[in-house]
C-alpha cells in the first residue's frame, strides 16, 4: 500500500499516463490563451515548442478570410507569434475564456472576443468554441467553431466594398 500522499500522487499521475511535470490539457489551454491575451509572442512560441505535436493542425471556419487548415507546429508558431507581434488588429482581439470543459483527451474552450475584419477599425463582438485534442501529452489539433461566421463575412464585404 502507499506510505505517503506523494506516493499516491505519483501513482495517480502514472495511471493517467503522464508525468507530474506534464501539464494537464486545461493548464495548457489556460496558459496559451493567457499568452495570446497578453500578446506575449515569446511565451506563445515557447508553449508551441514545448507542448504542440510536430504535426499539430488548426482548423478555422473556411468562410473566414484566413479560414482553412494550418498544419505543423512551425507554421502555427509563425502564425501565432506573428499575430501577437503585430500592431494591426485583424481577427480575434481581446480574447476572454468564458468556460472550459475537460474530457479524456479533449478540452472545449468557449471564448468571447472582438473580431476585426482586415482593414476595419470597427470590432464585431462575437466568440467561438475551440476543441483542443491532445495525444501523448501534446496538442494534436485545435478545431475552431465561430459563433457567427456570416456576420464576419458581411463585415469583410462591407470593408472591401463588395
Amino acid at each position: 500500500m502507499f506510505k505517503t500522499r506523494a506516493e499516491l500522487s505519483v501513482t495517480l499521475h502514472e495511471v493517467r499516463g503522464r508525468t507530474m511535470e506534464e501539464p494537464s490539457g486545461s493548464d495548457v489551454v489556460h496558459r496559451f490563451y493567457a499568452a495570446v491575451a497578453a500578446k506575449d509572442a515569446e511565451a506563445i512560441g515557447r508553449l508551441i515548442d514545448e507542448l504542440f505535436a510536430e504535426d499539430a493542425v488548426l482548423t478555422l471556419p473556411p468562410s473566414l478570410p484566413y479560414g482553412g487548415q494550418v498544419s505543423g507546429a512551425r507554421r502555427l508558431r509563425r502564425m501565432f507569434t506573428g499575430s501577437a507581434s503585430s500592431t494591426v488588429k485583424v481577427g480575434p482581439v481581446d480574447l476572454r475564456i468564458t468556460s472550459v470543459t475537460v474530457g479524456d483527451d479533449r478540452v472545449a474552450v468557449e471564448l468571447a472576443f472582438d473580431w476585426y475584419a482586415p482593414g476595419s477599425d470597427d470590432p464585431l463582438a462575437t466568440g467561438a468554441v475551440e476543441i483542443w485534442t491532445f495525444a501523448d501529452g501534446r496538442v494534436a489539433a485545435i478545431d475552431a467553431y465561430y459563433r457567427d461566421t456570416a456576420a464576419c463575412a458581411a463585415r469583410v464585404a462591407t470593408v472591401s466594398g463588395r
